[in-house]
């Protein structure tokens, strides 16, 4: 590990070969430095986030039970991702899919069916609302707007793109 410019630079040696060797995936700075493309990035952070809502939090109400509500400090204790992944996958899936990304790339891909399964799930949509109901967030209509415009340029994702509309409109309707 060393700082250097600002940055704390840390990464086995290993690691760090083997990245070098898959070149066409990582991106040299000056200085020896390397980083993944901004787009996979962007993409594992969303996927990891679907990932905790759909499988690491129950498919349950937040509090346990129907009809009692659930308290910030309980849920967020219980569960330390859930406001992060709640209400941030949305804008770093936009992100991801900024540019020119091509749904072929496999961490695009992986984080476009992880969003088919949070969107073939009630119970987990219910939950991811649940959870941004309790933290007072709302998703930002430029980062729906992102993802359903590249959504609609790839007509193998036309299906998932109606149903996170559908969503947005069930939303707008609360």
């Amino acid at each position: 590990m060393e700082r250097t410019a600002g940055h704390i630079v840390f990464i086995h040696l290993s690691v760090y070969e083997y990245l070098k060797q898959r070149r066409e995936s990582i991106n040299e700075h000056a200085g020896g430095h390397i980083s993944l493309p901004k787009h996979i990035e962007q993409a594992t952070i969303a996927k990891t986030s679907l990932n905790y809502l759909t499988l690491t939090v129950p498919a349950l109400p937040l509090a346990g039970k129907l009809q009692e509500p659930s308290e910030i400090e309980a849920i967020s204790a219980k569960f330390a991702f859930l406001d992060r992944a709640a209400c941030k996958w949305m804008w770093h899936t936009s992100q991801a899919l900024s540019g020119d990304v091509i749904p072929e790339d496999s961490s695009v891909s992986q984080l476009l069916s992880t969003m088919e399964r949070l969107f073939d799930s009630r119970e987990s949509l219910l939950v991811w609302f649940e959870a941004m109901c309790r933290y007072e967030y709302e998703i930002s209509s430029l980062e729906i707007a992102s993802v359903l415009t590249w959504l609609a340029s790839h007509p193998q994702y036309h299906g998932l793109k109606d149903r996170i509309m559908a969503f947005e409109s069930d939303m707008n309707t609360l």
